[in-house]
């Protein structure tokens, strides 16, 4: 039997794929609020800024949005995303008396908090699947509003895999800011989401294909402190946390937030805070 080339590496083009691969590692997204809307004429919302981004998503009739001097519609198949902060009147489409519609509001940032939709040129998409897509988008809502992790969850990997979509498909994207390393963004990403595991300066160097004082250098260069520290100090804000919130013991606190010996935990909190863990507790459960 003769060989086959492997097609599949060699799908896409490089700087698409690495499009692709920055965004499913650098940028998670957070949830706010999903809700279905059914809306009759006369209707619209006045202009406004809000503090995210947003998908509207019309399963019936069609929703107009005016940004920045330009006029946008979409229609059942399509979507409006607007970036954090922009400018808009939200209103009925012309002609349209009618509006079932999901609005998905969410933010969408890397560890840099630069908003993905920032990149995106025009804010407007098609969905993959009109049909499937709105019946996955009205289940979505439904597991959102009563399990919030759930719907967390599957939300996150929604936006993306559309987004992902909407970049196969040819949406133009804006040029990415090159002084934000990608390394450095990944291993951020790594201690944000496995600070309580072990991890170590040495296996981040190595995911980052890095000598130990080559990226010991580029991190501090981006974040401003060395990456020892910064776990440290990430660590010690988690536990912070716990011993405001709960009655969970010193040693299991120490555990839950990554450090190996409740007595180091002691130790580094001390020097961060000018005071013990048990001190810091007590003052919280008094103010």
């Amino acid at each position: 039997m003769s060989e086959q080339p492997d097609t599949l590496t060699t799908a896409l083009a490089p700087e698409l794929s690495e499009r692709i691969k920055w965004i499913v590692s650098e940028f998670k997204v957070d949830i706010l609020t999903a809700i279905n809307w059914r809306i009759a004429a006369p209707w619209s919302l006045a202009s406004r800024r809000v503090n995210d981004s947003f998908f509207l998503f019309p399963a019936k009739g069609v929703v107009k949005v005016t940004s920045e001097g330009t006029v946008y519609s979409a229609a059942p198949g399509q979507f409006i995303m607007l970036r954090d902060n922009v400018e808009h009147m939200v209103e009925l489409g012309d002609g349209c008396t009618e509006l079932d519609m999901i609005a998905v509001h969410c933010h969408i940032k890397n560890v840099w908090k630069v908003p993905l939709l920032n990149f995106f040129v025009q804010p407007t998409g098609r969905l993959r699947g009109p049909v499937a897509d709105m019946a996955e988008l009205r289940s979505f809502v439904s597991v959102f509003n009563t399990d919030s992790q759930s719907g967390q969850n599957w939300g996150s990997a929604f936006l993306k895999s559309l987004l992902i979509h909407e970049i196969l498909d040819g949406a133009q994207l804006l040029p990415r800011d090159d002084h934000l390393d990608h390394r450095i963004s990944k291993s951020l990403l790594k201690i944000h989401d496995f600070y309580s595991q072990d991890i170590s300066v040495d296996s981040l160097a190595g995911e980052s294909k890095l000598s130990l004082v080559q990226f010991r250098k580029l991190f501090r260069l981006h974040v401003g402190v060395g990456p020892k520290k910064y776990l440290i100090q990430y660590r010690l804000n988690a536990a912070k946390k716990l011993l405001q919130e709960s009655d969970l013991s010193l040693k299991e606190i120490a555990g839950v937030v990554g450090f190996q010996s409740v007595q180091y935990f002691h130790s580094v909190f001390r020097v961060n805070f000018k005071s013990t863990p048990g001190e810091f507790r007590y003052k919280s459960k008094r103010i």
